[in-house]
């Protein structure tokens, strides 16, 4: 079976790697800590994704209670004044190998997969660890070019 015909439907799973907007900041760090993650989702209650939070973003709103994990837990996301940033996310009908191409790009190990660009609503997850023997399996066995020439002469790419 060829890569080309792999979804990120397929292979997409849920996952609780993202925050509600009134999840506690607690919340937020132990999920940072439990997944080793530097940014996270954050989603309304309907499942519209607001945007991502950075750990560091959030460590700059308590820089001395970051240890007292009263304040933390009392505190939720959307009492705060953040500036979400942008994600990066796909869909379920891509491929899996474009859905790599962009996990190598931004570097990162996840994906979160939405429905549809209009509503945004986050319906799974995909890892590169649930894709990556498929990817060795289909893309890895064809050669890395070495110049351009040897490029231009090359019919079959992943």
């Amino acid at each position: 079976m060829s890569s080309n015909n792999n979804l990120v439907y397929d292979y997409m799973r849920l996952s609780k790697i993202f925050i509600k907007e009134n999840d506690s900041i607690f919340s937020a760090f132990e999920l940072f800590k439990k997944h080793n993650l530097k940014r996270i989702l954050v989603i309304k209650e309907d499942f519209s994704v607001l945007g991502c939070i950075s750990q560091d973003e959030l460590k700059k709103y308590f820089k001395q209670d970051v240890n007292d994990q009263d304040i933390l837990k009392k505190t939720k996301i959307n009492e705060l004044n953040i500036q979400y940033d942008s994600p990066v996310f796909i869909y379920p009908k891509m491929g899996i190998t474009d859905a790599y191409s962009i996990m190598k790009y931004f570097n990162v190990k996840y994906l979160p997969v939405l429905d549809v660009p209009w509503e945004k609503r986050i319906i799974g997850f995909l890892w590169v660890e649930d894709i990556l023997s498929v990817i060795k399996k289909n893309c890895f066995n064809v050669p890395v070019a070495t110049s351009l020439q040897t490029i231009e002469k090359r019919q079959a790419y992943c």
